[in-house]
């Protein structure tokens, strides 16, 4: 008996296993495996050798001083860089540049003594727009 009952337990399960009969599933919801394939990602645009190094450049910039996007873009000019090269580069970092405006304006109020209006003045003639530096003067003053 024990025998028999193992051999019922055995082909029952290998028919339900087996069991390939689609039309009690949904629609699309055949083998995973077969569905997992994916698009491939697309290619982010190559950056030349000269455009990694200038990316390198501002970032190593942007750790030892704060800088307006025209700032750091006449830096990496000063260091050679083609100015499209510093403009792609700098472009590509998504630079928050009313936070650097406001370290810059903290910089500025460690070392000395500035109205609001004299600060932002600062702030303006170091490439920053007048929107980014009254944003980052309001975050110190």
């Amino acid at each position: 008996m024990p025998i028999i009952l193992g051999a019922v337990l055995l082909v029952g399960l290998g028919v339900a296993l087996g069991n390939t009969d689609d039309s009690d599933r949904p629609e699309g919801a055949g083998n995973t495996a077969q569905q997992a394939t994916t698009a491939p990602a697309p290619a982010e645009p190559k950056l030349s050798v000269e455009e990694q190094n200038a990316i390198g450049s501002a970032r190593s910039f942007l750790a030892t001083s704060p800088f307006s996007r025209t700032g750091l873009i006449q830096q990496l000019k000063f260091e050679g860089y083609p100015e499209q090269t510093a403009t792609k580069a700098v472009d590509s970092l998504g630079i928050d540049y009313e936070e650097q405006a406001a370290e810059s304006a903290r910089n500025y109020l460690d070392t000395s003594s500035f109205s609001r209006t004299g600060l932002i003045g600062q702030l303006t003639s170091d490439g920053f727009t007048q929107e980014q530096a009254t944003d980052g003067v309001d975050q110190v003053m």
